[in-house]
């Protein structure tokens, strides 16, 4: 298969999203993807990350493709199991503990950071907002294992987090993105 084959079939393969790592992975340099990208009018979406001209933009899949450890949960989980009647106006993932919260905050995402040590809490929450000066970090200091702190937490919110929710039945805060 020709090298433009290969790009070809990977957009196809992908909604219309070429991903640089999976054409890195299928043997094609990174000199000749910028050069067929900017050739075909491909947009960058996001690093590594492009769309092409003719595709429709899908912020699920630009989500799952920056975060493979995201889990679209809630509303969004029910608008993808056809339980619901209409796409969210805002995503819901949940991310598992240790998740790169200052990537996502580099990423202008909106991220709550919970633990029980108060010291790292503020390291990390200093750190991201140094990272990322225009993303709101919310700090909640309270044991995850508890679910009586967890409720008492995460039920007096701030109005502007109020779209953030525990899932109860995997530990993890989950918060909606902007789709």
């Amino acid at each position: 298969m020709s090298k433009i084959n290969i790009l070809k079939t990977l957009a196809e393969d992908n909604l219309g999203y070429l991903k640089v790592s999976d054409a890195v992975a299928a043997g094609l340099s990174r000199t000749y993807i910028s050069r067929y990208v900017e050739t075909n009018g491909f947009e960058r979406v996001a690093d590594g990350l492009y769309l092409a001209p003719d595709a429709w933009p899908d912020g699920m899949y630009v989500i799952q493709a920056r975060y493979p450890q995201a889990v679209f949960s809630h509303e969004t989980a029910l608008y993808l199991l056809g339980m619901a009647e209409r796409e969210p106006t805002q995503y819901t993932i949940t991310l598992k503990a240790g998740a790169s919260t200052s990537r996502l905050a580099k990423e202008g995402f909106n991220v709550i950071i919970t633990g029980r040590r108060k010291e790292k809490l503020e390291e990390m929450e200093k750190e991201i907002r140094d990272i990322s000066p225009d993303s709101k970090v919310l700090a909640l200091n309270f044991d995850v294992r508890v679910y009586n702190e967890v409720e008492a937490n995460l039920g007096n919110l701030p109005a502007e987090w109020k779209h953030c929710r525990w899932n109860r039945h995997h530990g993890y805060p989950a918060c909606s993105f902007p789709g």
